[in-house]
C-alpha cells in the first residue's frame, strides 16, 4: 500500500498507521505504553469513527488507503462545555485589564455598543472556526438575553 500524506475528502474508510494513543484509550485493546506513556497503534477509520485498533505494525488483510502518523498522537476531539459565542473575540476593542470576572463583565458591557448582527455573526463564526481548527467537536454555549441584545444575538445564533 502506498504512503498517503493527506487523504481526499471522498475517502470514508482508511487506516491510520504508526500512531500513538493515550493509555486510557488503549488499555481495553491490550496495547502497552511506550516510554512516554502512549500506546503505539494502528487504527481503521470508517465514516469518521474508529472501527478498530490494533498494535502498531499489525499486518493488514485489506488494501485500505494509509495515513502514516510517524509516531504522532491521536486524541479524542474536545467538547467545550461552557463558552460565550456572543461575547467572544472582543479583546482587540475591549481588553480585560486585570483578568478578573468583574473586568470581563465591564468589558462586555462597554463593548455592547458594537454588537450589531454583522459583528456578532463575524465573532461567532470566528470562534466556531477556531474551535474546530483546534479539535473541538462540540460546543455548549449560552447567549445573553438582555435588553436589545436579545433581538440581535438570538437570530444570529439561530443561523
Amino acid at each position: 500500500m502506498d504512503k498517503v500524506a493527506q487523504l481526499p475528502g471522498s475517502i470514508t474508510r482508511y487506516r491510520i498507521v504508526e500512531a500513538r494513543l493515550p493509555v486510557c484509550l488503549a488499555r481495553a485493546q491490550g496495547l502497552l505504553p511506550d516510554q512516554d506513556g502512549l500506546a503505539p497503534a494502528d487504527l481503521v477509520i470508517a465514516d469518521g469513527r474508529i472501527a478498530s485498533i490494533a498494535p502498531a505494525g499489525t499486518p493488514a488483510s485489506d488494501t485500505l488507503p494509509l495515513l502514516h502518523l510517524d509516531g504522532g498522537i491521536v486524541l479524542p476531539t474536545f467538547t467545550d462545555i461552557h463558552t460565550h459565542l456572543d461575547k467572544c473575540h472582543i479583546w482587540p476593542r475591549r481588553r480585560n485589564i486585570d483578568g478578573s470576572f468583574a473586568a470581563a463583565l465591564l468589558a462586555c458591557r462597554e463593548d455592547r455598543v458594537n454588537w450589531s448582527a454583522k459583528d456578532v455573526r463575524a465573532r461567532m463564526e470566528f470562534g466556531l472556526r477556531c474551535a474546530h481548527a483546534h479539535g473541538t467537536a462540540a460546543i455548549r454555549t449560552h447567549i445573553d438575553s438582555i435588553e436589545t441584545q436579545t433581538r440581535i444575538s438570538w437570530p444570529v445564533f439561530g443561523e
